[in-house]
């Protein structure tokens, strides 16, 4: 079943930003609009106690010693009618005393009663009201209790509600587009190390490469580097294909070469036991390249090589096969030297280095351990032969490079043997031996697979 598109990274921070703006802008703007009503209902209260600390200002005694407001008080929306400012002054039971002249001959709600010297604020769908207790001492010393209201029409400060409000979402909806157009940017920007990647790879997938070279941010690192690393094992994979018939064919010459020397010999005995020994070392070498290509290249580590033992059969076998040119073969591997490694590919590794070996020695080749590791294994193989020039060290690792056209074959022993030894994490040293004056090659292979 196929992967179903989830849409691109772009297009979901997107919506996201978009869901996170609303949210937080409608929960700002809701927050803002709550503060500035009770504020504003705080500022109408202040006004309206204002008022009536004015009218008390403006309070007099008639001859009858009760508490008179003139006609005309000194704010004009007192005195103008429906202007929507409104006062009134009650006295005892709740009897009109005065009313402005914005009232006409309408009548404030009554409440319970209020303390002397306090006031309650009060407010309902049409209106906010302040009432304030007054006990008054006449002249005549007798004390009166009175009731001072002051109302404003709710319509006014509705009116500045909705001329903040309107301004409030339309300030804020313009920043909420400003900062969607600034995260869009924002993400452009952030994504593009993604889509310099994804222009790389389509690069890499029409005209090849290496693998991604961009500059790219910390947090992609991992990413591009396992992308780099599953290219380099692609490269490898297809390498290791093309090469793989190649070193097939060079894995089976020196068991083909024993028997190609018996058939020579014209001896039946001799072709019988080159045929004994060449025919199962062909078939362990086919099926060594079967496990490790189940594998993926890496042989199994599950047992231990007797080196010594494996490198007599083959210095044996290659006696045989160069014994026209008389050559002494020395194995000074000790017996207890036991490597974890597969012994088709330990075989198929001394193979190519001893053959290798006896191409160009002239009359000696010897096996032995290196001394003085302490973290690896050590084998050199060594000869008395011309040797390898520093220089060309390189060339002869290279698959198919070789320095002397004289002897036959096409130049993979080495790059073959290098490819076994890093496998196993191994390195291979090429060097000139001090003992037989030839080239030295030596392998080394970590302690601790």
């Amino acid at each position: 079943m196929g992967l179903v598109p989830r849409g691109s990274i772009h297009r979901r921070l997107t919506g996201a930003t978009l869901s996170i703006l609303i949210l937080f802008l409608g929960l700002t703007g809701y927050l803002l609009h709550v503060a500035q009503r009770h504020s504003l209902e705080a500022a109408v209260e202040a006004q309206l106690l204002g008022h009536v600390y004015a009218l008390l200002g403006e309070a007099s005694e008639d001859s009858q010693g009760w508490v008179r407001l003139p006609e005309k008080v000194a704010d004009p929306r007192l005195n103008r009618p429906d202007s929507g400012l409104y006062a009134q002054l009650t006295g005892a039971g709740g009897r009109v005393l005065w009313n402005s002249a914005s009232l006409l001959d309408k009548r404030l709600p009554a409440v319970a009663d209020i303390p002397i010297g306090e006031h309650r604020f009060f407010q309902d769908q049409w209106a906010y009201r302040l009432y304030y207790g007054i006990e008054w001492e006449n002249l005549a010393g007798r004390v009166n209790r009175y009731r001072l209201v002051v109302s404003l029409g709710r319509n006014v400060v509705d009116e500045r509600a909705d001329i903040f409000r309107t301004r409030l979402w339309g300030g804020l909806i313009g920043v909420g587009i400003l900062l969607l157009a600034v995260q869009g940017l924002v993400l452009r920007w952030g994504l593009r190390p993604l889509r310099q990647a994804a222009e790389e790879l389509k690069v890499i997938e029409e005209w090849g490469g290496i693998g991604l070279r961009g500059d790219y941010p910390q947090e992609l690192l991992p990413l591009t580097g396992n992308i780099n690393s599953l290219l380099e094992y692609n490269r490898i994979q297809r390498e290791r294909y093309r090469n793989s018939l190649d070193d097939l064919a060079h894995s089976i010459k020196t068991p083909l070469a024993l028997l190609q020397g018996a058939l020579d010999s014209d001896d039946p005995g001799l072709l019988r036991e080159a045929a004994r020994q060449a025919v199962p070392h062909i078939d362990d070498i086919l099926r060594g390249r079967l496990q490790r290509a189940a594998l993926g290249g890496r042989s199994a580590l599950a047992k231990r090589v007797a080196v010594a033992a494996l490198a007599q059969r083959l210095l044996n076998t290659l006696a045989k096969v160069y014994r026209e040119r008389e050559l002494h073969f020395e194995n000074r591997l000790p017996a207890a030297l036991h490597i974890p490694s597969d012994e088709n590919d330990f075989m198929e590794l001394l193979g190519n280095l001893l053959d290798n070996a006896c191409k160009y020695a002239v009359s000696r080749v010897q096996i032995g351990v290196v001394e003085g590791l302490t973290t690896e294994w050590g084998i050199a193989i060594e000869d008395d032969g011309p040797g390898i020039a520093e220089q060309d060290i390189a060339q002869v690792l290279a698959r198919g490079g070789r320095l002397d056209e004289r002897h036959a074959g096409q130049g993979i022993g080495l790059a073959a043997a290098q490819a076994i030894i890093r496998l196993y994490r191994g390195r291979l040293a090429i060097s000139r031996s001090r003992e037989l004056g030839g080239a030295c090659i030596e392998i080394r292979l970590p302690l601790k697979p």
